[in-house]
């Protein structure tokens, strides 16, 4: 009897460890942590909400270049993109690389009605934005760090980024506007 009793109370916590095991695995997938950051599956509505509580309380009342400073002060640089959602991903952590930082103020000035343009190095290594102000446009970029603020003309932000990098960097120009 004795024995059928320790066969039955072993099969139990066998059973107990496969299913907390199976419970384990979706929460494994749920909350995926690398590279000392925490990115949480979410939906597409609670990135928004985030967006707009961000919007509301740092750039809804400010200029282009005021929207551009306070993302270069509110999320700091870490070279990070967060995959598929680098505006959860600056949000979440506050830190991204340059991809999450012009994202943001694009995702940002495309809710004022602001023309612009999500603009990169012809090697991706570098992202910032073009915006239309009044007839002329103008780069700004929002990556903390050395990165030239703007507003800046092509031949200024192309010196800031030979300067920044110590390379040849430039962006295909026959992909945006001029900004002269």
């Amino acid at each position: 009897m004795k024995k059928i009793e320790h066969f039955i109370i072993v099969i139990t916590l066998l059973l107990t460890i496969c299913m907390i095991i199976k419970w384990l695995n979706p929460l494994a997938e749920f909350i995926n942590l690398k590279d000392n950051f925490q990115m949480i599956h979410h939906t597409q509505m609670e990135t928004e909400i985030k967006f707009n509580n961000f919007y509301n309380k740092y750039l809804k009342n400010e200029d282009v270049l005021g929207m551009t400073k306070n993302i270069r002060e509110m999320i700091s640089y870490k070279n990070n993109w967060g995959e598929n959602d680098p505006i959860w991903y600056g949000l979440t952590n506050y830190n991204g690389n340059c991809y999450v930082h012009a994202m943001l103020l694009k995702k940002a000035l495309d809710k004022k009605g602001i023309e612009n343009y999500l603009i990169y190095t012809t090697d991706h290594t570098h992202y910032w934005n073009l915006v239309k102000e009044g007839d002329i446009y103008r780069h700004y970029d929002s990556t903390s760090g050395n990165h030239l603020v703007g507003p800046v003309n092509d031949d200024e932000k192309y010196e800031s980024i030979q300067h920044q990098h110590h390379a040849q960097r430039d962006w295909d120009r026959n992909l945006f506007p001029k900004a002269e």
